[in-house]
């Protein structure tokens, strides 16, 4: 995989790997993912080492999915069951993707020690709206201790 050089690279990789979902998020959108992205990871660009790459990909399909979710929400409408089910797959789709980066982490840590990341302080809010800010810095030093 080439390199990561920038914000744009990144954007152009969440792109592809949303496929034509890609088409219903703004610009801004596909940049906030990213950034999400790099803010979780810990990551700056370039973007070298190939298990970050695979994870700000990753980790950015999975925000992308996540402001995909909250417009679904937003549209919502009691009877209209085609939006509950566009959401409920938005919600498994996270849930599958959150859980996949936990398991790669716990991977990580058992092959390699220590991971060699950090989280850059921030606000992290769950799908309700909530900060959860404190309880996913916990995780995470938990993961890297």
């Amino acid at each position: 995989m080439p390199i990561i050089n920038d914000l744009y690279d990144h954007v152009e990789y969440i792109e592809t790997a949303l496929g034509s979902s890609a088409n219903l998020l703004t610009e801004m959108g596909k940049e906030l993912a990213a950034e999400r992205a790099n803010l979780e990871l810990g990551c700056t660009y370039p973007i070298s080492k190939p298990v970050f790459q695979i994870w700000a990909i990753e980790r950015g399909k999975r925000h992308a999915i996540d402001i995909l979710r909250v417009e679904a929400a937003h549209r919502f409408k009691y009877k209209q069951l085609s939006l509950n089910n566009r959401f409920q797959h938005y919600n498994a789709l996270i849930e599958a993707l959150d859980k996949e980066f936990e398991e790669a982490m716990m991977e990580l840590m058992i092959q390699g020690g220590k991971l060699t990341f950090y989280i850059e302080s921030g606000f992290v809010y769950d799908h309700y709206g909530n900060d959860i800010t404190k309880y996913v810095h916990k995780y995470f030093q938990e993961l890297v201790t």
